[in-house]
């Protein structure tokens, strides 16, 4: 698998040039399948960050971006979609409404071989529902939106988990403090979290990890 793990996207030069080399072709040749179930129930009202998807994609001038949202049209539509595409991204939101359509859709059941030999982009949800455990500082608020949801458990394909949006002046509560807590909280085999603003992404290719940064990032530990 080749994953670029995003807090909120393909924000600068450094992550776009990162996006192409994995995916080995030019943007005019790339069909993206985006998929932007996470923020169907996302509480703020204003969902900038699925339109500044798009924008960068297109500013990339990608030849298509396909919206598949999962929750919304049945398997024999977007299993096709997604499979075509070159390059799948999942926007952020809620990663319990994401992972509960991705179990109820049967996506989740072959998600993995799905993208294989694709390359993944995660933006906030769709990055942290790939480590063993969703982190939050508030768990019961988010888990309340979704009560057909149980557990914080994620899909477990990497072996540490990302914090999106750290350093972010309107996240005030993503803290070193509060983010070690949360470190020293998780299982023994799941010690690591990588804290990230939206400026930096963490590349995953070939169990070579690399930190993409035009920002601010950090690495955490169980202690």
């Amino acid at each position: 698998m080749k994953l670029l793990l995003t807090s909120t996207g393909l924000t600068n030069e450094s992550l776009t040039e990162k996006f192409i080399e994995m995916v080995r072709k030019k943007p005019e040749e790339l069909t993206v399948a985006y998929i932007p179930t996470a923020a169907n129930v996302a509480r703020p009202p204003d969902k900038h960050w699925v339109i500044n998807n798009f924008i960068e994609l297109h500013n990339m001038k990608v030849r298509t971006i396909d919206i598949v949202d999962i929750s919304a049209i049945p398997k024999e539509i977007w299993l096709p979609r997604l499979e075509r595409a070159d390059a799948i991204m999942v926007g952020g939101g809620n990663p319990y409404h994401l992972l509960y359509w991705m179990k109820r859709s049967g996506l989740l059941k072959i998600f993995k071989d799905l993208i294989k030999e694709k390359v993944y982009v995660g933006c906030s949800a769709g990055s942290t529902i790939l480590g063993k455990t969703l982190i939050s500082t508030a768990p019961k608020k988010y888990i309340e939106e979704i009560p057909e949801f149980e557990g914080n458990a994620g899909l477990g394909y990497i072996d540490f988990t990302i914090r999106p949006h750290f350093y972010n002046p309107d996240r005030p509560q993503f803290t070193d403090d509060s983010v070690q807590e949360l470190a020293s909280e998780l299982d023994t085999t799941i010690y690591t979290i990588y804290a990230i603003d939206d400026n930096t992404g963490i590349a995953i290719e070939n169990n070579e990890i690399e930190v993409i940064s035009k920002g601010k990032w950090k690495k955490f530990e169980r202690i």
